[in-house]
């Protein structure tokens, strides 16, 4: 599955891959998403309100799969005239309705949250939920 917005320039913006399973282990991929934001008064958005925006477009026009593993593994990149630079990853652990995540950038930043979600959650509704509670809790 690709999503692409209405950026602009087709060539940036984000490439976000979600995959079930364990990133050291085998993980399948589940879906890939493509899109860039940019806010209409042209202010910045960090990289997880970006990604975010990006999960809020592919969530309400297409529907993802429900995960049937415990574990979800998401990556990140920056799209610039089609070079990839790798901006972050997030190891998901999902246990009876709580999403424990740990993300990494590559400057070597990591950061740990818990989250809570529905049964009936997709993964980008997951992966959203997450996201944004690491947002709040680097903001």
């Amino acid at each position: 599955m690709h999503v692409k917005d209405d950026h602009p320039d087709e060539s940036a913006g984000l490439k976000i891959t979600i995959h079930e399973g364990v990133r050291t282990g085998k993980a399948s991929l589940l879906c890939e998403l493509e899109g860039g934001v940019i806010l209409e008064n042209g202010a910045p958005l960090t990289v997880w309100g970006e990604a975010i925006r990006v999960l809020e477009l592919c969530a309400d026009k297409y529907s993802t799969p429900c995960p049937t593993q415990e574990d979800l593994t998401v990556f990140a990149w920056r799209k610039d005239r089609g070079n990839l630079a790798p901006l972050f990853n997030v190891d998901i652990e999902l246990l009876r309705g709580t999403a424990k995540s740990v993300s990494r950038d590559f400057s070597g930043h990591t950061f740990e949250c818990e989250t809570v979600f529905e049964a009936d959650d997709d993964v980008v509704s997951i992966i959203r939920k997450v996201l944004s509670a690491m947002l709040r809790g680097e903001g």
